[in-house]
């Protein structure tokens, strides 16, 4: 690329031989044409390009969870974007180029709002739901308030599916169900827990939870 400003060049916009002029800014640019066009396919880059559209999915399919684990975000991008950022490293692909992704890792809500101190979530297959169970410390528990809302995030990692479901307020909260979508697979889940301020505007990180 070369500015130029000789008058025989100058407000050309025209292609000449192997060369393609425009005007920017008040000055003409030269730049040679492309002939060849690259698009490398080495292994590396072909895991990249499989793994990227994956999560790219999964960030669409969040996007109301996100609203809720995302009150505070870079208002230079979108929330989905921000997923995107976040959760780098998360997923991989394979050789053969099948993805794999690390669910105890993604990073569905931020901030500093208390978790419950244990959590922890069954199955019952034969009423397709999920029994949660949560204790609290005793005494003050910084950035907690008693009436910070729990919210249950499930995945269905088949269908790409997502169910979120607010389940009480922090006070008295010692347990809590939830029913799973029959068409859902109930070997195929992944189970989060959030908690926020009342009003929404504070979060807590992701809290991932193994279903026993």
């Amino acid at each position: 690329m070369a500015i130029v400003d000789s008058a025989a060049f100058t407000e050309m916009r025209k292609s000449f031989g192997n060369l393609t002029t425009c005007v920017s800014r008040g000055q003409t640019i030269v730049r040679k044409k492309v002939t060849k066009v690259k698009n490398p396919r080495t292994l590396l880059q072909q895991k990249q390009r499989t793994v990227f559209p994956k999560m790219q999915e999964w960030a669409y399919t969040l996007s109301a969870v996100l609203k809720v684990g995302y009150p505070s975000y870079p208002r230079v991008m979108s929330r989905e974007d921000y997923f995107l950022s976040l959760n780098k490293g998360v997923a991989s692909a394979d050789d053969d180029l099948s993805v794999t992704i690390n669910y105890s890792k993604l990073v569905l809500s931020k901030g500093c709002r208390a978790l419950p101190e244990t959590a922890s979530v069954t199955a019952d297959a034969d009423s397709h739901s999920l029994m949660f169970s949560f204790t609290e410390e005793e005494g003050y528990v910084a950035h907690s308030a008693s009436n910070d809302l729990f919210y249950a995030v499930v995945l269905e990692t088949e269908k790409l599916k997502a169910k979120m479901e607010q389940l009480g307020e922090r006070s008295g909260l010692d347990s809590a169900m939830m029913t799973i979508p029959a068409s859902w697979n109930m070997e195929a889940l992944e189970v989060f827990v959030i908690v926020t301020t009342q009003d929404g505007k504070k979060a807590s990180k992701t809290l991932y939870l193994t279903i026993e």
